[in-house]
């Protein structure tokens, strides 16, 4: 082995992002998420149906996240966090709430040294809020929702660093299944969520 004469640290970053989910430009986070997505529609209702492969993997799918932090000298000093795994999240909505969208990070490195990138946002994006929410099964509305919440773990393995030159961590890949679980505060309508009930499903 060669000597340096130097000590090399291994860099990673992570964390929780927590954003409105909006009517438009939601896919890619979908793959992220899920690995693979297929969307379809819009239907009558001109709502868009987006159907999950639970067991599809999302290795070589990350995300480039970039803030900008107020510096107290004047400005802002742009932070670039690139190679972003999601390895879990959360959609969630409640009464007088919007659908919101919790995203578990695990990443490759920092850098304040990218420019800060032109932002461009879908045209006629809309809030999803409460009042379009219902709970159904086989496509018959079993509840009033109170509050909803859908989460996934993706079982990722986030301690890939190995003997070598780069200081950077590998790709975080699939140790074991996805967990994905909901969490429903309903008033009922039928008994139908009774032969759905599963412990997970409170």
């Amino acid at each position: 082995s060669t000597l340096f004469p130097y000590t090399t640290l291994f860099r990673s970053v992570g964390g929780d992002i927590t954003f409105e989910v909006m009517s438009k430009g939601f896919a890619y986070f979908l793959d992220c998420m899920f690995g693979t997505t297929v969307t379809t529609g819009p239907a009558d209702t001109a709502a868009y149906t987006h159907t999950a492969a639970v067991l599809s993997t999302t290795r070589g799918k990350s995300l480039t996240i970039q803030k900008l932090v107020p510096m107290s000298s004047g400005g802002a000093q742009p932070i670039t966090y690139s190679g972003m795994k999601v390895t879990g999240w959360e959609l969630s909505n409640d009464v007088d709430g919007i659908l919101m969208l919790k995203l578990s990070h695990d990443g490759r490195q920092s850098s304040t040294s990218v420019a800060t990138a032109a932002v461009s946002y879908p045209t006629a994006q809309e809030l999803l809020t409460f009042v379009g929410g219902t709970v159904t099964i086989d496509g018959v509305v079993v509840a009033n929702v109170r509050k909803a919440s859908v989460k996934g773990d993706l079982k990722l393995n986030t301690s890939r660093r190995f003997i070598g030159p780069t200081a950077l961590q590998a790709e975080p890949i699939e140790a074991g299944m996805s967990d994905i679980g909901a969490s429903l505060d309903v008033d009922r309508k039928s008994t139908r969520l009774n032969s759905s009930h599963r412990p997970d499903l409170v």
